[in-house]
C-alpha cells in the first residue's frame, strides 16, 4: 500500500478521475450541470437536432431568418385564406395563369374589380357574352368596330312590297306589313317615273314592336302613276 501511495502523483489522480467520469457518470454530470446558454451552435454536431428534439411551438417567427421558409417547406394546403392577412397577396405575388376560372367563386369578379379595357375580345370565349349578359343599350355604335355587324350577325332581311295606281291630282295611302315572326326595320317608297309627285308621309304602325310601314303619295303628274311602298323586315 505504501508502495502504491509513493507512486501516486497529482497528474495520475486527475487522469483517473477524468476516466471515471467519462465511463461512469460524465454524461449525467454534463446534462445537469451546464450553465445557461453555455451550449451554442458550434457545440452542436451537424443534424444533431431533429424535429423530435424541438418542442411544439418552440420555433416562432422570431426564430426564422428572412426567406427561411419557401414553397418546398410547406405541405400541400398548409397556407389557406385564414393564414393570409388582408391584402397580403397582390398581383405581383401571383404567377402568370395562377388564377383561372376554377379558382374563382361565382360572382367573385365583378365590374368594380376590372380595370378599364381589361376585358377585350381576346379574353372572351366564343359565345361567352350573349344578350342576357348585356344591359339594355350597353352596346352602342361607339362599341362596334367598322363592319363588325354584318348580315350574318343580324339574320335574314326581307323586303315586303305593295303598289297602288294613283290617278293624276289624287292622293292615296298604302300599308305594307312584315310576315309573322319578322320585325320591321325601316321602309321606303318609290314612283314608276320621275315628275312633280311628292311623298306625303311615312311611319311605323307600332313604335315598341313595329310590324307595318305606312306611306301616302300625291300624284302631281298629268297621267296616272304607280306608287310603291317597301317594308324592310328582319326574321327572328
Amino acid at each position: 500500500m505504501k508502495h502504491v501511495a509513493r507512486r501516486l502523483t497529482y497528474a495520475n489522480v486527475i487522469a483517473t478521475l477524468a476516466l471515471f467520469l467519462a465511463i461512469g457518470g460524465g454524461a449525467a454530470f454534463a446534462a445537469t450541470n451546464l450553465a445557461k446558454n453555455s451550449v451554442g451552435p458550434k457545440a452542436i454536431k451537424a443534424n444533431a437536432v431533429g424535429p423530435a428534439k424541438i418542442k411544439a411551438g418552440a420555433v416562432t417567427n422570431e426564430k426564422l431568418a428572412n426567406g427561411a421558409v419557401t414553397g418546398t417547406k410547406l405541405a400541400a394546403g398548409a397556407v389557406g385564406a385564414a393564414q393570409l392577412g388582408s391584402g397580403v397577396v397582390g398581383g405581383s405575388q401571383l404567377a402568370n395563369g395562377a388564377v383561372g376560372g376554377n379558382q374563382l367563386a361565382n360572382g367573385a369578379v365583378g365590374s368594380t374589380k376590372l380595370a378599364n379595357g381589361a376585358v377585350g375580345s381576346t379574353q372572351l370565349a366564343g359565345g361567352a357574352v350573349g344578350s342576357t349578359q348585356l344591359a339594355k343599350e350597353a352596346v352602342g355604335a361607339t362599341q362596334l368596330a367598322a363592319g363588325a355587324v354584318g348580315g350574318s350577325k343580324l339574320g335574314t332581311i326581307n323586303t315586303r312590297t305593295a303598289s297602288v295606281s294613283i290617278p293624276k291630282g289624287e292622293i292615296k295611302g298604302l300599308s305594307v306589313s312584315c310576315s309573322a315572326g319578322e320585325t320591321l326595320l325601316s321602309g321606303g317608297t318609290s314612283w314608276n317615273t320621275t315628275g312633280p309627285e311628292q311623298l306625303v308621309y311615312t311611319s311605323e304602325s307600332n313604335k315598341s314592336a313595329p310590324t307595318t310601314w305606312h306611306a301616302a303619295g300625291v300624284n302631281g303628274a298629268n297621267v296616272p302613276l304607280t306608287f310603291n311602298v317597301f317594308a324592310y323586315c328582319i326574321a327572328g
